[in-house]
């Protein structure tokens, strides 16, 4: 055995505070930020527990009904009027580029009633505010201020 006891048990804080600092950064996957610091994603989010972060998987529950329209209205939104693909909106919802993908599409098979409606009854379908104070400074289509319509 290489090292002591005190010694294994600061690289491993060294390492948990290096998961938190990149998934708080939320510019990549979980597994490619577990891959940077050199441990397998199960270990990563060992990581994450052990130094009470909470993760994006709690903050944000499965959508249904209304506030799964009013986010894919949110989705088209970010894609239509800012040009954000699939990654990135992903991204700045806390979701993963196939479920923004799955919102996008769903989001151009509604009218634009449904999604007007969805939106002003489900205005934080992504519970943003509750989540990562730099993620809350995103904001959506129902609160992000620019003044241009859905094509």
């Amino acid at each position: 055995m290489t090292g002591s006891t005190s010694e294994r048990k600061a690289q491993q804080t060294e390492r948990d505070n290096e998961c938190v600092r990149l998934y708080r950064q939320n510019q990549l996957s979980p597994k490619e930020m577990a891959s940077q610091v050199g441990v397998s994603l199960n270990t990563f989010y060992e990581a994450l527990k052990r130094m009470g972060e909470p993760t994006r998987r709690r903050l944000a529950p499965h959508l249904k009904g209304t506030q799964r329209i009013a986010a894919a209205a949110i989705c088209l939104h970010l894609n239509e009027v800012h040009g954000h693909g699939p990654n990135a909106i992903g991204r700045l919802v806390g979701r993963s580029h196939t479920v923004a993908g799955v919102l996008i599409k769903l989001a151009k098979n509604l009218s634009a009633g449904q999604l007007d409606t969805a939106t002003r009854e489900c205005p934080d379908p992504f519970d943003i505010e509750h989540t990562a104070p730099e993620q809350a400074a995103i904001g959506h289509a129902s609160r992000c201020g620019c003044t241009k319509a859905r094509p």
